[in-house]
């Protein structure tokens, strides 16, 4: 009987031995992983991503934001920025947006000019005097002063597969290197690349620091070795070697090399564009 209670109690302390184990490790799990027992549950598909509040801080969703801006609405075909909007022609500020933003021109078969200033007003707050469109040897768009319409005047759309070409395709890398938020004004500071004007761009052998450079054919940042194949040049080109080449060199690259400022300010919940200053341009 005696050999029986002790094993009894020898079973009675291993499950309290075990008991004490399994607590202390809950216990453990609980200081040192807040994140435990959070809900980890994907949300819905169809539930609305949160938008960036830019006015709180400067983190890395703020820069992406205003990235995001530029993207969408180019103006590094202007080689010389500007350091007020104000400082633009008139043509100039239509092209902001016939030119700079021709994914919002291709949704719309006509566009007022009501909607033209709207536009610049959101995003530039400037407004211009509606006229044609000039795009060198002549008016690309035609203004319709009865209608208030503007209308595409290209000759074919080859012609203006190429003309758009070199305004929205010749910028092809950038790298933010600063963010800096102050009140209502946030500034963005990137070095960019770009590539000369090109009917086929996936034969491009170089690359630039500026616009202005790939414009001339001057002063090449980075070029493809003049023994590459064609196929080699153009794998080179699809896979966006010259961004490997970039971010590896840029160290070396970057006291000697322009880069752009780009000042935004808050307008009546609008986030506008204020200024495009290109620094170190010869």
């Amino acid at each position: 009987m005696s050999d029986k209670n002790a094993l009894m109690k020898k079973t009675l302390y291993s499950l309290l031995i075990v008991f004490v184990i399994m607590v202390g490790v809950l216990f453990y799990f609980v200081a040192t992983d807040k994140n435990l027992f959070k809900d980890n549950t994907k949300p819905s598909p169809d539930k609305e991503p949160d938008t960036p509040d830019v006015s709180k801080d400067h983190t890395n969703m703020d820069a992406s934001y205003f990235e995001s801006l530029l993207n969408s609405n180019n103006v590094s075909y202007l080689e010389n920025g500007f350091s007020s909007i104000e400082d633009l022609t008139n043509q100039d500020k239509l092209k902001l947006l016939f030119l700079g933003n021709n994914e919002y021109i291709n949704k719309l078969d006509k566009v007022t000019g009501e909607e033209v200033n709207n536009y610049l007003g959101k995003y530039y707050n400037t407004t211009i005097i509606n006229e044609n469109v000039n795009c060198g040897d002549y008016d690309c768009y035609l203004y319709d002063s009865d209608n208030d319409l503007y209308e595409e005047n290209f000759k074919d759309d080859l012609l203006k597969e190429e003309f758009l070409k070199s305004y929205s395709n010749r910028k092809v890398y950038s790298k933010t290197t600063n963010y800096d938020q102050k009140d209502n004004t946030y500034i963005i500071t990137r070095y960019e690349l770009y590539q000369a004007p090109c009917v086929d761009c996936t034969l491009t052998t170089k690359y630039f620091s500026s616009l202005k450079d790939a414009n001339n054919d001057v002063n090449p940042l980075i070029e493809i070795p003049t023994d590459y194949t064609q196929n080699e040049i153009i794998k080179y080109n699809t896979h966006k070697m010259y961004s490997l080449v970039f971010e590896t060199n840029f160290q070396m690259y970057k006291d000697s090399i322009p880069y752009s400022v780009y000042t935004f300010k808050k307008v009546n919940d609008n986030y506008i564009l204020v200024s495009y200053v290109i620094n170190g341009l010869d």
